[in-house]
């Protein structure tokens, strides 16, 4: 068992690697997150189950981890877990330290720091050691290879992995090679989609695959990390995974890849404790560290969720092309108006712009809160009290205003509703000395929860009451809700939701001339109206295609002429973005009957099933009779792969 837990920002690494070696000599078993954290576990969770274990934290006060959030949890939980707490004050006094994090002050009330003199940690070990044997813990030796966040002792032989990466990307092929030759020597069952060939039997396949399996090794590098093929994989495993007691366990490999990931793999991926590969030398190293957890896999996971697509475009970029929804959204922002309805398929810029009116209104004054649903977790989403609960607390961090207790009373009240409204009354509204622009993103997430009709028809009556009270404090708040789905279809009263009032802004795809402008900032890779043409017909305006396609139009050696070929392919520039477009198809026989009927010329279907396509950027249309597959990479895609 660890004995002592060291809390520490990275920047004092060698300070602590000094306090370590000092307490361990001395016979204390130690632990510090840089030496003994664990491929595979999800680190927040586990360094909280970490420091439950220990029975004292040494904790390393500097003018880096006073601004460290992750010290800053660390300290809360081993104060919140009766933990003893030794902190070292490291170029830094009390008076500044308490200056500089308020929020530990209840944690250390009381404690007297140590504090590290010029000759560095040499100096205080004497006094540490004496503290520790002080508070009756007594050297226990060095212990290792314990972990008790780990399941039950398994052979690899009993385990089906899946590989998951990007196709034809290198170096990964490299490693996937070697991965998949060590996991067979050790009996295991290894799946790599190389194996079937793309196909609505593929598409089931793959699916299939990623839930029946025990583990699924994501490899992470600058090209995989934008393929939305391996996204869809880890979000079919995280999904599979919170319905199956933690299976699949998702065991990241970085390939020389540094950073955050970007959506939808961020959220997923970045709490959980990855290994690095930068080349060859590294196969060995990597195998060492990959197997312990591969035959004794994380037994518990913290569940996240995700946003969608690439998310934004970057609000400097030269590739944003502004359309007249643009203009109708900051318009409505400056208005200050109750409530803003951004809606439109996947991929279709509804973040980017979101983000663009936020800052509008952050540079105009207001104060700005982002709240995007698809990261709410299962736990948030348990019930109404729990997500209004999370909502508060998102809200509170963001504007930075303290959360306690005390200004969240649920318990004192009958109605959850009421407790949150309350909450955003006194504790955000009347704090504020300015109006209050509220952005949320993804909130499609939350109509197919129990308690939907109780949230929408909670911001509904904020509006209302904003309409009757024009100087309440209502007044003050401005909601931006976007959305893909058609609301209808999950609530059965609209009039009891946002979603018929307020300003609603429609996005629509590239028209030709904002396709031709585009072209023009991609250097102009299509040199002819007729070469515009072809291209258009081909992507119909779709932003994410246009986007892609012109940047690989502007790479050497890449014309119209050997373009247009292949970008109904699979092994095409697209194919990424149409293989999981059709994983997702094949899991609905009413939606692939819908799109077959189009393919032939019969657009006979449900009302619900075209709403359900449009909304996911599959179909284009007015209605079920007028629809029409959104563009030409898509009607020959799926006429390939469905007729």
């Amino acid at each position: 068992m660890h004995q002592v837990f060291i809390s520490y920002q990275n920047a004092d690494r060698d300070l602590t690697e000094q306090l370590a070696r000092g307490l361990e000599a001395a016979g204390f078993a130690t632990w510090y997150y840089d030496r003994d954290s664990r491929v595979g576990f999800n680190y927040m969770e586990y360094l909280t189950e970490v420091i439950v274990e220990c029975r004292a934290m040494v904790l390393l006060i500097s003018p880096h981890s006073v601004q460290s959030a992750q010290v800053q949890r660390e300290v809360i939980r081993a104060s919140e877990e009766n933990r003893r707490i030794l902190p070292v004050l490291c170029g830094i006094n009390y008076a500044q330290f308490q200056q500089a994090a308020p929020a530990w002050r209840h944690a250390l009330a009381g404690i007297a720091a140590i504090e590290l003199p010029h000759e560095g940690m040499s100096g205080i070990l004497n006094r540490l050691t004496q503290a520790l044997h002080n508070m009756g813990i007594q050297p226990g030796g060095v212990e290792t290879g314990h972990d008790a966040s780990r399941a039950p002792d398994l052979k690899l032989a009993n385990r089906r992995i899946m590989l998951a990466y990007k196709r034809d990307a290198h170096p990964d092929e490299e490693l996937l090679h070697f991965l998949e030759s060590e996991i067979r020597l050790e009996g295991a069952s290894v799946f790599i989609d190389r194996h079937l060939k793309p196909g609505m039997e593929w598409a089931r396949e793959i699916e299939q695959q990623v839930r029946s399996s025990d583990i699924v090794i994501p490899l992470l590098s600058e090209a995989s990390v934008h393929s939305e093929m391996l996204g869809l994989e880890v979000e079919i495993a995280k999904d599979a995974a919170q319905h199956h007691g933690g299976k699949p366990y998702l065991v990241p490999v970085r390939v020389n890849l540094e950073g955050k990931l970007p959506d939808p793999l961020g959220p997923i991926l970045d709490p959980i404790q990855y290994a690095m590969w930068t080349g060859t030398p590294d196969n060995q190293r990597l195998w060492s560290e990959l197997l312990p957890v591969l035959e004794n896999p994380p037994a518990r996971r913290v569940h996240l969720d995700t946003g969608d697509g690439h998310g934004a475009v970057p609000l400097d970029s030269e590739y944003y092309i502004v359309r007249r929804t643009d203009d109708e959204f900051l318009e409505a922002i400056a208005n200050r108006d109750s409530i803003v309805l951004i809606k439109g398929p996947r991929q279709m810029g509804k973040t980017s712009l979101l983000a663009r009116g936020l800052g509008q209104a952050r540079a105009s004054g207001s104060k700005v809160v982002l709240t995007d649903f698809q990261k709410l977790s299962q736990d948030d989403l348990k019930s109404v009290g729990t997500f209004f609960r999370g909502l508060a607390e998102l809200l509170a961090d963001q504007l930075e205003l303290d959360f306690s207790e005390e200004n969240w009373t649920p318990q004192r009240m009958s109605n959850a509703n009421l407790a949150f409204e309350r909450f955003l009354k006194r504790e955000v509204l009347r704090r504020l000395d300015r109006p209050l622009v509220w952005g949320m993103d993804e909130v499609d997430r939350l109509f197919t929860c129990d308690f939907a009709t109780q949230v929408f028809g909670l911001f509904r009556a904020w509006h209302n009451e904003r309409s009757l009270e024009p100087d309440g404090p209502w007044s003050r708040l401005t909601m931006a809700i976007v959305h893909a789905t058609e609301p209808h279809l999950f609530i059965q009263d609209l009039n009891q939701s946002p979603f018929n009032v307020g300003t609603k802004i429609v996005l629509q795809d590239f028209s030709p001339e904002q396709v031709a402008e585009l072209n023009r900032r991609y250097k102009s890779p299509l040199q002819s109206a007729g070469e515009l043409s072809r291209f258009y017909e081909l992507v119909g305006g779709h932003p994410f295609l246009s986007r892609r396609g012109l940047q690989e139009l502007s790479k050497p050696g890449v014309s119209m002429e050997s373009f247009e070929p292949s970008a109904s392919r699979d092994e095409g520039p697209f194919g990424d973005h149409l293989r999981r477009m059709l994983v997702l198809l094949a899991k609905d026989a009413e939606l692939c009957a819908a799109v077959r009927g189009v393919l032939a010329g019969h657009p006979g279907m449900s009302r619900d099933a075209f709403f359900r396509l449009r909304s996911a950027g599959v179909l284009a249309g007015d209605s079920a009779e007028e629809s029409r597959l959104r563009c030409g990479v898509y009607a020959a895609y799926l006429k390939r792969q469905m007729l």
